[in-house]
């Protein structure tokens, strides 16, 4: 049964690309799912926390600005995807299915998903990276699996291989934990196999926050030998991966000299651009309530010629939805952050559940700061750290 449910949702997010009447199928079936749980929370009596409050209004927030006007849809969209995140949090605090097997469940699966697509037995839909252009010969390809574009795959990817790392490391039983490790190794092939640096430093940054927070200082001493060992193996087997080093430092054809702004793809520029965008006229009504992605878009395209956002998700935050916006956020991941320290003590900072949850908060940290925005499939793992450590649920009386 597990397995048919599983097969059935790879079929869901493998045909995402595919258009149905202007539509992709992956915004009509979300759509549907979201309208679904909206009316079932709207006539049923639910608990919910403080985060939920908090992200809601926060979506809230990224759908009054300057752009609403003159961009409604693609603003509206954004609201949409920020409404992910306390829907699932909503369903799965009145759910009595068990989260914990369903992390790890679904972290297997994102991991495993990938071997059809490794091998070739079917073809990746959505875009790739052109490895070409950083010396890859007609025969590498950038990963992206079932989730269109590398970045995406990239990050999922990480937190997947994290939780199945915790689990690798729980296991008691020597065939789990010699299938997870298997299941481990595959996600480590495919993060590396993306091509992303984003994942690479959540997935750095995962292992690290997991082995150090809560440490001591001599218990982190003591285990600095293996780290020293670990990272000559990393930086000994990236230095003799060209095409791997080149991704990396951003190097290729085009740009044959390593400076900050190929190591940080022009990420320097951009953001100098956005913050001027953003200050451009010093409107009140701009500065409080943020110029909203279009508005971004456009006036970036002005200065350096394409339509980007800020590949910073507090820039982000700052710049589209304003001082207001940014405020809202900094109360949520601040929550997180005390309700994390606060479990940690509370329980035992080695709980399996809780050091995944310290995890991906810090994951999180990374991906905010090297990308940011709204996703879809990351806000599970997002939603099970917050479950994990939160509690005080109120309920509604509709």
């Amino acid at each position: 049964m597990k397995f048919i449910k599983y097969l059935l949702l790879f079929l869901l997010i493998y045909l995402d690309p595919i258009l149905i009447g202007g539509f992709k199928w992956a915004q009509i079936w979300k759509i549907i799912i979201l309208v679904i749980l909206f009316f079932y929370f709207s006539i049923n009596k639910y608990k919910y926390n403080k985060f939920v409050s908090i992200y809601f209004l926060l979506a809230i927030s990224s759908l009054i600005n300057a752009s609403i006007f003159e961009s409604f849809i693609g603003e509206f969209g954004i609201f949409i995807k920020n409404l992910i995140l306390p829907f699932i949090l909503v369903f799965w605090i009145n759910s009595k299915s068990n989260l914990n097997n369903f992390i790890k469940d679904f972290s297997v699966f994102i991991i495993l998903s990938g071997i059809p697509f490794i091998f070739k037995l079917i073809p990746q839909l959505g875009g790739q990276y052109d490895l070409e252009i950083f010396g890859a010969s007609l025969n590498i390809f950038s990963y992206t699996g079932l989730f269109q574009n590398p970045h995406a795959a990239s990050i999922i990817t990480a937190y997947a291989t994290i939780v199945c790392f915790n689990f690798f490391k729980k296991a008691q039983k020597k065939g789990e934990k010699y299938f997870m490790l298997i299941v481990l190794i595959i996600g480590l092939i495919l993060s590396v196999k993306t091509f992303v640096r984003t994942g690479l430093a959540m997935t750095i940054v995962g292992l690290l926050s997991n082995a150090i927070y809560g440490k001591s200082l001599t218990k982190i001493l003591k285990f600095s030998p293996l780290f020293i060992v670990i990272s000559v193996m990393l930086i000994t087997y990236v230095s003799s991966n060209e095409l791997l080093l080149n991704r990396l430092v951003g190097v290729n054809k085009y740009q044959t000299t390593m400076d900050i702004n190929t190591v940080s793809s022009g990420r320097l520029d951009i953001w100098e651009s956005s913050l001027k965008s953003y200050t451009k006229n010093y409107n009140p009504i701009e500065l409080f309530f943020g110029l909203g992605e279009n508005l971004l878009k456009k006036r970036n395209k002005q200065d350096v010629g394409r339509e980007f956002v800020t590949h910073n998700g507090f820039l982000d935050m700052l710049i589209t939805n304003g001082i207001l916006g940014l405020i809202i956020y900094i109360l949520f991941v601040k929550k997180w952050y005390y309700s994390l320290k606060n479990k940690a003590k509370l329980i035992n900072s080695k709980n399996i559940h809780v050091r995944i949850s310290i995890s991906i908060f810090f994951m999180y940290l990374t991906f905010m700061m090297l990308q940011g925005g709204p996703l879809i499939y990351d806000s599970i793992f997002i939603a099970y750290s917050i479950i994990t450590v939160s509690s005080n649920l109120k309920k509604t009386t509709t």
